[in-house]
């Protein structure tokens, strides 16, 4: 993942939570998507955009959705932890203009 962030990480966000299931048909799949998860949680934190109690929420509701798609929450957590120490490790190497225009277009994408 670039500081170029061109997802739309509240679409991602809603997709990963309500469509999670449909989306989860297999393992790899789910693993997947826990992952992105925790990616963008590690966006979340360094732009300040939302709440601990609003992130712990969030990722919850991620849990739910992909332990309907068979993953348990050991495989959830391992994946999630991938992603989110990938991003902060990748978003700390970045410079303080990459990390404010990473910060603008999540936002912005919040706002769509």
């Amino acid at each position: 993942m670039s500081f170029s962030l061109r997802l739309n990480f509240l679409t991602a966000a809603v997709t990963i939570s309500l469509a999670g299931p449909a989306l989860a048909q297999d393992a790899a799949t789910a693993q997947k998507l826990a992952e992105f998860g925790g990616q963008m949680h590690a966006v979340a934190v360094a732009c300040g955009d939302y709440t601990p109690s609003q992130l712990s929420e969030m990722k919850a509701e991620q849990q739910r959705s992909m332990a309907t798609s068979g993953l348990s929450a050991a495989e959830f957590e391992t994946a999630f932890q991938q992603g989110l120490q990938a991003t902060q490790k990748k978003i700390a190497s970045g410079t303080a203009q990459q990390r404010t225009q990473m910060c603008e277009q999540f936002s912005a994408a919040g706002k769509r």
